[in-house]
């Protein structure tokens, strides 16, 4: 015969002992201060995902009104380049030539009376 003292329990195996019968586990509450810093946390990241996003949708911004300022800029030198081709086509006869040295330079052929307005 074994004796068991009163104020020690059998010792039994966990496994074995019904789950009524066991003590309910007890988990430990996450402090308040784990709480906010998690929050604090993700709230850090959502702040800089957005700052970030903001950047980067500004420099898009940015980039877009510059082609478009590019784009306007090259299609007025593509007319002033038209427009200068004109010119030098217009040139190219010596008629036209001739009309203009006479109307901006004043010059005369020889033996022509120039005449003066």
């Amino acid at each position: 015969m074994t004796k068991h003292s009163p104020q020690k329990p059998l010792q039994t195996n966990p496994a074995q002992v019904p789950l009524a019968k066991q003590a309910p586990v007890r988990r430990r509450k996450p402090s308040l201060w784990s709480k906010n810093i998690k929050h604090w946390v993700l709230g850090m990241i959502i702040v800089f995902v957005v700052v970030f996003l903001g950047i980067k949708a500004w420099e898009y911004y940015e980039l877009h009104q510059e082609m478009i300022r590019v784009e306007q800029q090259q299609q007025q030198l593509e007319a002033e380049q038209r427009e200068l081709e004109a010119e030098k086509a217009k040139y190219n006869d010596p008629k036209a030539v001739e009309q203009a040295a006479r109307e901006q330079l004043g010059l005369v052929k020889p033996n022509e009376v120039p005449y003066i307005r």
